[in-house]
């Protein structure tokens, strides 16, 4: 081989080994970027107000949103921010931004990523921008990112905390409002529906109701409004356990965020309607409630709705909204007057516009007695009689003022435990239409069919004889 070619060959491989070493070098401060001026240790890159930030801008291949602050926590048009992530991108991420290494005089944006950025951070106080962050490659065989901040040229290395901020889909920036849910129907405690849409109603679970003749404290829901005098609601044949399903979920067919003063355009911020529940945790220990405020109507017939103390817009299907609040009270109350469990009671008068009945129980040491007019009868009789006072039934909810004129037939009751029951007095007055007007606990807010009054008095009448 001639010297000069000798000496070309020489030249081409020192230049291939110079090259090789080369991008040995950049490929080693690409991947494990280090110059005189890096530390080992995190140090801050920049120091920014961020309790002043009012704006947040998050984009990357996942989820772009602008979410601003306001007096009730973080906005955005389509989703509800979730105030926990969002405290810990204030608190935990904005105010500490850190690096761990920094490259001053970079190559191309495009070696690391950062030309188009696979994710960007703006935070904004007011009209001025307080930061942009940009995020691009992860750093091979390292658990860190390439990152620059706008208006500074240096590429830095930072945790994978930025991505950990940064890089997520929706489900980590917000949050589906919880609503409100009862594990059962026997944890609601109250019911009430106010306002001039629906008919005003309340009903408390009470289960020492002291009228609740039952002995075995079946009648433990009152319904005290729209009633004047508080009535049992029907825990009996089940229609106001069917009622109280109603009110262990809450089911909306739309659900998206609204500003405060966005409200008073679907009826919000004065609504016709206003539905409070509340209910304990299944221990009994703590209680809880939920208020549902519903507003306009739509073309669709739904409701706007919001639950009270949420910024959050709702839209409730008609069916929800009059199962929930357009409650009819007279198919939900137990209707029979008294429930003529006869082993509670004591005494029984039935007295009529001509005759007089009384009933008696006796407690002789373990052995009930029961009397009749102070003629010793059986149990079987006595039965019988309780039967016959399922009669007393009252067909229909229509409140008068108690009549000036005497009662067609009065039914006094007293009961035998007085420390837990409460003796009352049932009195019927005759209007002539084929229903008797009903007292009861002082007030007429009932009517009941003539026949079965007129029924039950010939069936006292058949006990006496006559």
């Amino acid at each position: 081989m001639k010297r000069s070619s000798i000496i070309k060959l020489s030249a081409l491989i020192a230049a291939a080994a110079l090259l090789l070493v080369v991008f040995l070098i950049l490929r080693d401060r690409k991947e494990n970027p280090k110059d005189p001026t890096e530390t080992t240790t995190a140090f801050t890159v920049m120091t920014i107000d961020a309790d002043s930030t009012t704006k947040i801008e998050i984009r990357n291949a996942d989820y772009e949103a602008v979410f601003e602050k306001t007096a009730d926590g973080w906005y955005n048009p389509n989703d509800i921010a979730n105030p926990v992530i969002f405290e810990g991108l204030i608190n935990d991420f904005l105010k500490k931004l850190k690096a761990l290494a920094k490259i001053e005089n970079p190559a191309s944006y495009t070696e690391y990523g950062l030309e188009n950025p696979t994710g960007t951070f703006t935070a904004y106080a007011g009209d001025k921008k307080l930061v942009c962050i940009m995020i691009g490659d992860k750093i091979p065989t390292k658990d860190q990112y390439y990152c620059r901040f706008e208006g500074d040229n240096s590429v830095y290395a930072v945790s994978n905390s930025y991505a950990h901020y940064m890089l997520r889909d929706r489900t980590y920036y917000t949050s589906r409002v919880k609503l409100p849910s009862v594990s059962g129907i026997k944890y609601l405690s109250e019911i009430t529906v106010e306002g001039t849409l629906f008919k005003e109603f309340h009903a408390v679970k009470n289960v020492e109701n002291p009228f609740d003749y039952s002995g075995r404290k079946l009648l433990y829901w009152l319904i005290d409004k729209p009633y004047r005098a508080a009535a049992e609601a029907d825990t009996i044949t089940g229609s106001w356990l069917t009622q109280l399903e109603r009110y262990l979920n809450i089911y909306c067919d739309e659900m998206r965020p609204a500003r405060p003063e966005e409200f008073a355009a679907y009826g919000l911020s004065n609504p016709a309607a206003k539905l409070t529940v509340r209910y304990t945790n299944e221990a009994g220990t703590e209680e809880s409630s939920y208020t549902i405020l519903i507003g306009n109507r739509k073309e669709d017939g739904s409701y706007y709705a919001k639950l009270q103390g949420m910024d959050v817009l709702l839209t409730m299907s008609e069916n929800n909204v009059l199962g929930m609040c357009d409650v009819d009270v007279f198919a939900n109350t137990y209707a029979t007057l008294f429930f003529p469990t006869y082993t509670t009671l004591a005494r029984i008068e039935i007295e009529t516009v001509t005759d007089l009945y009384v009933l008696e129980h006796r407690k002789v040491e373990d052995t009930d007695e029961f009397l009749f007019n102070g003629n010793t009868i059986d149990s079987t009789m006595m039965s019988d009689w309780a039967t016959n006072a399922l009669q007393l039934t009252a067909t229909a909810y229509r409140p008068v003022d108690t009549p000036t004129t005497d009662p067609y037939l009065t039914v006094r009751i007293e009961v035998l435990d007085k420390e837990k029951m409460q003796d009352s007095v049932i009195r019927f007055f005759r209007d002539g239409d084929g229903f008797d007007t009903v007292e009861r606990h002082g007030v007429c807010d009932f009517v009941i069919d003539s026949r079965s009054v007129d029924g039950f008095i010939n069936y006292m009448k058949g006990m006496q004889g006559e």
